[in-house]
């Protein structure tokens, strides 16, 4: 069993890439196959098996066809603060950028 909390990002997603094959190889699906079913190319697939790297949508659209989302719940869920200092202030105001002035012409 691989240890994702020792891992690189690169060695991560490899093994993330890992199993989405072998998910893919239990459903009997071809890479072409899968990727019309999730909307991209198959190239596209087989890359991202291959190497492990993609876009997130693609890894989020693969988890879809699988129905793994639920699983990821845990994954976004946010802490919970054990004091007011640690909890985001919800009345403070985003900063913003001024505009850069336009340059003066003569």
């Amino acid at each position: 069993m691989f240890d994702i909390s020792n891992g690189l990002p690169e060695m991560i997603g490899l093994e993330l890439a890992r199993r989405v094959r072998a998910r893919r190889l239990l459903r009997n699906l071809c890479v072409d196959d899968l990727a019309a079913q999730i909307g991209v190319s198959g190239k596209t697939l087989g890359t991202f098996e291959r190497t492990g790297r993609g876009k997130l949508d693609t890894f989020v659209r693969v988890l879809l066809a699988f129905d793994l989302t639920p699983g990821l719940m845990g994954v976004l869920e946010l802490p919970a603060f054990t004091n007011e200092r640690e909890a985001p202030n919800p009345t403070t105001v985003p900063r913003k950028r001024a505009y850069r002035k336009a340059a003066c012409r003569i």
